[in-house]
């Protein structure tokens, strides 16, 4: 775009500029101030030229050699009303061009966006998450490039964020200049692992579960609690050997597996209480073994044989609880109750215990038990 001004005074003065109007953002709009002395005696002006925008002086040049020219830094986005001014020196008058104005519209690059791994969010100026990589067009300025810092991917994945190529934050400022421009997300492949113990009251495993960087060498470790051994690790890791290390490189289930240590059980009796035809009998029941017997329970008792008169039947309503035994030493107790006419008369009995234990996963009936009065 040319634009000439009227001149002031005896002396003319053309301000023009080659860039066209509307220019975009980042272009140069170059200042040419030609002042011509109209007097016979024409000479060279040799004063000097502010250029104006607006009231806000750009700058001041001198001619060397004429025309002035200038070229103001980058013009902001809007309309800008342009003049220059000539001093004068003392040949020649000063004088004032006439106001040009320039149009400077926002400029428009392409911005490429991607992540690494490729398919993620991300949202430009707070708009709708868009799944990179893509290129958008954006006017010259200030921007706001933002992504979520974990993102889901396929179940048992997630990929968190670890910084930008330019090394802004989650969500920062971006200047679009006068070209193209792209930016990268850097994300971290994650897996989860998943641990666990059976039973669960046989012991622990860790590390507990959760999310590991892709590559990462873990080390499990089984602990049993009291009354179980540890039997092996099934899943992403097997074998009966603990710690072991492995590592992950998808999402991951990891179980140690507890066998519960076997009790052992024994039954004695003590001293018999007779009170007329009922005879009550404590018994004992004392564990020698490395496990528990939970919910240990007296399931049947049997009479084998006798001295003395009868019948004889057991009047105790069974099973008889006789609780949680610990690990060697320990027992628990209870009494059978005996139905025995002429008890008085009574001088032994032999009769059989049968046992229950753990769930009923351990039963035991015991050696003959003589019982002595």
């Amino acid at each position: 775009m040319t634009v000439l001004l009227g001149a002031t005074a005896a002396d003319t003065s053309a301000l023009t500029t080659t860039a066209t109007s509307p220019a975009s953002y980042g272009t140069a709009v170059p200042l040419t101030l030609t002042v011509n002395d109209t007097t016979p005696a024409f000479r060279t002006p040799s004063g000097t030229a502010s250029f104006y925008d607006g009231s806000t002086l750009l700058g001041t040049t001198s001619p060397g050699n004429p025309p002035f020219t200038f070229t103001p830094a980058n013009f902001a986005v809007g309309s800008h009303t342009l003049t220059a001014v000539y001093s004068g020196d003392s040949r020649t008058a000063g004088s004032t061009s006439n106001a040009a104005t320039v149009q400077v519209n926002p400029a428009s690059e392409p911005i490429t966006l991607t992540f690494s791994p490729a398919g993620l969010l991300v949202s430009v100026d707070g708009g709708a998450a868009q799944a990179t990589p893509f290129t958008t067009t954006l006017n010259s300025g200030t921007h706001t490039i933002s992504v979520s810092p974990v993102q889901p991917g396929a179940p048992g994945t997630q990929y968190v964020f670890t910084g930008w190529s330019d090394s802004g934050a989650v969500s920062h400022s971006i200047t679009v200049g006068a070209a193209p421009a792209s930016f990268t997300a850097i994300f971290q492949t994650q897996y989860l692992l998943t641990t666990g113990a059976s039973p669960a009251a046989g012991g622990s495993i860790s590390p507990g579960p959760g999310y590991y960087n892709a590559g990462s060498l873990l080390t499990v470790t089984a602990a049993p609690n009291a009354g179980y051994t540890f039997a092996n690790f099934s899943g992403a890791v097997t074998g009966t050997a603990s710690p072991q290390s492995f590592t992950i490189g998808a999402p991951a289930n990891v179980a140690a597996n507890f066998t519960a240590l076997a009790p052992q059980l024994a039954v004695s009796a003590g001293v018999p209480a007779v009170s007329g035809a009922s005879v009550t009998v404590p018994l004992t029941v004392a564990n020698s073994g490395s496990g528990a017997a939970a919910n240990v329970t007296i399931a049947g008792v049997s009479i084998l044989s006798f001295t003395g008169t009868g019948p004889v039947t057991v009047s105790s309503a069974v099973p008889v609880a006789v609780g949680t035994i610990g690990a060697s030493p320990s027992s628990g107790s209870a009494s059978i109750v005996f139905n025995w006419p002429n008890g008085g008369l009574l001088k032994n009995a032999k009769n059989k215990v049968s046992l229950s234990a753990n769930g009923g996963s351990y039963t035991i009936t015991s050696s003959t038990l003589t019982t002595i009065w």
